[in-house]
């Protein structure tokens, strides 16, 4: 008598595989897509001086979130996505 050698787990551990990878696919995307914000960074300067500005404000537009330019001019604002428009506020 012959015996079997199918093996038979092979189709279902084929299939159950494929599913993960497929499972995994799809998470990894949707948190790639969710995470397109980024830190917008630069340097604050006067337009005919060129020294840096102390103390802009920089504010997302619509909401209460912002910061303010270091002793050097720079600041770094995260969690920025492609649509938000910065405003640059200064008294002096």
């Amino acid at each position: 008598m012959k015996k079997l050698t199918k093996k038979p787990f092979l189709g279902l551990w084929k299939w159950k595989s494929k599913t993960i990878i497929a499972l995994l696919a799809i998470c990894f995307t949707t948190t790639h897509m969710y995470s397109q914000n980024m830190t917008v960074s630069g340097t604050v300067t006067d337009e005919i001086t060129g020294e840096s500005l102390f103390g802009v404000n920089i504010i997302l537009k619509g909401s209460i979130r912002g910061v303010s330019s270091t002793m050097d001019g720079t600041y770094s604002i995260g969690d920025v996505s492609p649509n938000d428009v910065l405003l640059f506020t200064y008294l002096g």
